[in-house]
């Protein structure tokens, strides 16, 4: 099972949760066929993590149209039994940038603003930063002293 780093780089582009993306092709597919289908954020990190491969095509036709791309092969989606898109033979492999791993910062940052959207513990993380800083300031403080 191979992860779909592409589904996850178009996700995090839009700065979506996974709820946000179930949400965007639940309507796209009720919008073009009628049905009212239930998925979740638990369906876009399956799909994320390679256990789902290639969803029916008004899944894929949502996803396309949600993300705005032209094929499922950008968003990393294949049939079972072909080839993954990163086990097909390629021109240039893709390069593990630095630059394009997150910061401990940017990470950080990530976190509080999903658990600020989703009300998740919010004033918790709000506590535990500025308990930190306190901590920071105390040792600070008594290293300097001794």
């Amino acid at each position: 099972m191979m992860a779909n780093e592409a589904l996850r780089r178009h996700r995090n582009s839009q700065r979506w949760t996974q709820t946000q993306v179930a949400e965007r092709v639940c309507a796209q597919v009720q919008a073009a066929t009628g049905r009212d289908p239930e998925l979740d954020a638990n369906w876009v990190s399956r799909l994320e993590r390679g256990a789902i491969t290639w969803p029916s095509g008004d899944y894929r036709a949502a996803l396309c149209a949600v993300f705005q791309v032209a094929s499922e092969e950008e968003l990393g989606l294949y049939p079972k039994g072909s080839a993954a898109p990163d086990e097909r033979p390629a021109e240039e492999a893709p390069s593990d940038d630095v630059r394009s791993l997150a910061t401990d910062t940017e990470l950080s940052g990530r976190l509080a603003r999903h658990a600020a959207e989703t009300n998740v513990n919010a004033l918790v993380l709000e506590q535990f930063d500025a308990d930190v800083e306190r901590l920071a300031r105390d040792f600070v403080s008594r290293l300097c002293l001794s």
